[in-house]
């Protein structure tokens, strides 16, 4: 009975998955195939039979930030800064040409729309065909000329972060930010959306539950659901220690030895009103991981058979919280991502999660965010 009541779970979870992933733009049946299984199911090696491809395709334009949040480790990056070249971005954008089964961000652990070249990368990736395409931005450069670049190119879905609904709580965690503007810049872009009569993007508002935020959860699911239409979202999502990085009560950098609390992960769709939490409690067998974050018995990680983050200078990382480019697995420059995704570097790091010894791999020993 308990296995049955497990595999009800499992079936449950895929179908929210998929409705999630069809939130994105993801159209294609077998990669919503593909999502639902691989996160709703604990088996590794059917895993490695779904993952032709990276489930994620994320392109980091640039590290630089015009926040310092105080929950992100952006803020306090040890790694160098700099900016993606177009001609690194149109390389990784023709290698993903033909395909529908994945999603696409342009960005990585930075503020996208701070790159001098972003319109014309956008340009690019839609006239290539790619889809579905996923912008997250914190809002502030969100002004009425960009938000009409972003409508005419029918980018599939959009997310934006604003944590908090009060400029006392907001200014506290997003510094140099402005509520109000940001505000101001989502609404714009919802008013012309409709007066344009069109759908794209679907845009989701999402708020990072952490001890400074809690308070006003409620009070933003509230506010955003009657601004938004049938097609956007919002979220709440878990606070991330970003493999220790960051610690939650002093929302500072910690140099890896914090204790825990996603980008950025790929933002996680709850629809108003919100579906169920997670089945956590499903009493799965003994010894088999839920499948939830932080929850129940460790497996092997999701992330490394679903994400491919490119960072600006084209290391690439398995792990989209991996802000300080520890688990580099190889480099565009001098591999395609097929080869890099199909390699020995990768192939090593997913040997050693199937045998419970991710302890031996730095990041993930001290993760808490493992999914």
């Amino acid at each position: 009975m308990t296995k049955l009541r497990y595999l009800a779970g499992c079936v449950k979870r895929g179908w929210q998955i998929m409705k999630d992933i069809r939130g994105h733009g993801v159209r294609d049946p077998f990669a919503l195939f593909r999502f639902a299984l691989l996160g709703a199911t604990p088996w590794p090696r059917l895993w490695d039979k779904l993952s032709i491809w990276p489930l994620e395709v994320a392109l980091e334009t640039t590290d630089y930030c015009n926040l310092r949040c105080t929950m992100c480790p952006v803020t306090f990056l040890e790694r160098p800064r700099g900016m993606m070249t177009k001609e690194m971005f149109h390389r990784m954008v023709d290698q993903c040409v033909g395909r529908g089964d994945f999603l696409f961000f342009p960005q990585g652990f930075g503020e996208g729309l701070l790159h001098p070249d972003w319109k014309e990368m956008l340009e690019y990736a839609k006239n290539r065909g790619i889809q579905p395409i996923t912008l997250i931005t914190n809002g502030m450069l969100l002004n009425a000329e960009r938000a009409e670049h972003i409508l005419d190119l029918k980018i599939d879905s959009m997310c934006c972060s604003v944590d908090g609904v009060t400029n006392e709580t907001y200014s506290k965690i997003r510094v140099k930010g402005d509520l109000d503007k940001v505000v101001h810049n989502v609404q714009n872009l919802l008013r012309r959306r409709g007066e344009r009569g069109q759908s794209e993007p679907a845009v989701l508002m999402r708020i990072i539950q952490m001890p400074q935020t809690e308070h006003e959860v409620d009070a933003f699911l509230d506010m955003w659901r009657k601004n938004l239409g049938p097609q956007d979202g919002v979220a709440v999502n878990p606070y991330t220690s970003w493999a220790g990085l960051m610690d939650e009560e002093e929302g500072a950098a910690t140099n890896g030895n914090g204790s825990a609390g996603n980008g950025t992960p790929a933002p996680a769709r709850v629809e108003a009103p919100p579906p169920p939490p997670p089945p956590a409690a499903l009493e799965p067998p003994s010894a088999v991981p839920t499948g939830v974050p932080g929850v129940g018995v460790r497996g092997p990680c999701r992330m490394l058979w679903k994400n491919f983050t490119v960072l600006y200078d084209g290391r690439v990382t398995p792990c989209c919280i991996d802000a300080e480019g520890e688990l580099i697995i190889g480099n565009v420059q001098k591999s395609s991502i097929k080869e890099i995704w199909h390699g020995a570097q990768l192939k090593k790091l997913r040997e050693l999660h199937k045998k419970g010894e991710w302890d031996k791999i730095p990041i993930c020993a001290r993760c808490r965010e493992w999914i």
